[in-house]
């Protein structure tokens, strides 16, 4: 049977959610794995210290709050890892400008995590600390902590409808990445 023919209620489609998970449950580790390394590298390294990281390398080293916080969540139940994440959570909100605690308990909207990631992005990805880049970075920022607070404080019930001003923030901070954003 072809995969788009199978419903969820059925049968076959409880099989192709029990394929999902078993893909998941494979590529989980690796994932938690590497975002690991990232968050090591974040909380570790300066900018001037750290290698250049190519444009298109911003899917690998950049923001991505889903990943960051599965990780987070996956080590703190591994013995021996308690300092790591203490450190990891402590960072949280010098990169993605909240706390940890507040994105796990929330449902965060999709456009949401998206300036999340690119706020983390800009706070560590070289390419934005160049000077060239530093109007813009600033800019970024400040729309991003913008929508950040709004949420934080109202809710997501009217975050990004048509004609508010958080809509504007986000648009001006999709902007202002597309020259540099490759992923």
């Amino acid at each position: 049977m072809d995969p788009g023919e199978r419903l969820i209620g059925d049968e076959q489609g409880l099989d192709l959610l029990d394929e999902v998970r078993a893909l998941r449950a494979m590529v989980q580790p690796d994932m938690t794995t590497i975002r690991a390394v990232v968050l090591d590298e974040w909380i570790r390294k300066k900018h001037d210290d750290r290698e250049e990281i190519l444009e298109g390398n911003m899917a690998a080293h950049g923001g991505r709050i889903t990943a960051d916080v599965i990780t987070i969540q996956a080590y703190s139940e591994i013995p021996d890892m308690e300092d790591r994440v203490v450190e990891w959570k402590s960072a949280f909100p010098r990169f993605y400008g909240i706390s940890f605690e507040e994105v796990e308990k929330k449902e965060i909207p999709e456009n949401l995590k998206y300036v999340l990631n690119r706020r983390a992005s800009v706070c560590v990805l070289n390419l934005w600390q160049r000077s060239w880049n530093a109007e813009r970075r600033e800019r970024i920022l400040q729309n991003a902590d913008s929508i950040i607070q709004y949420w934080s404080t109202d809710g997501s019930k009217d975050l990004f409808v048509d004609g508010s001003h958080m809509l504007e923030l986000y648009k001006e901070i999709c902007r202002g990445l597309a020259f540099r954003d490759f992923s």
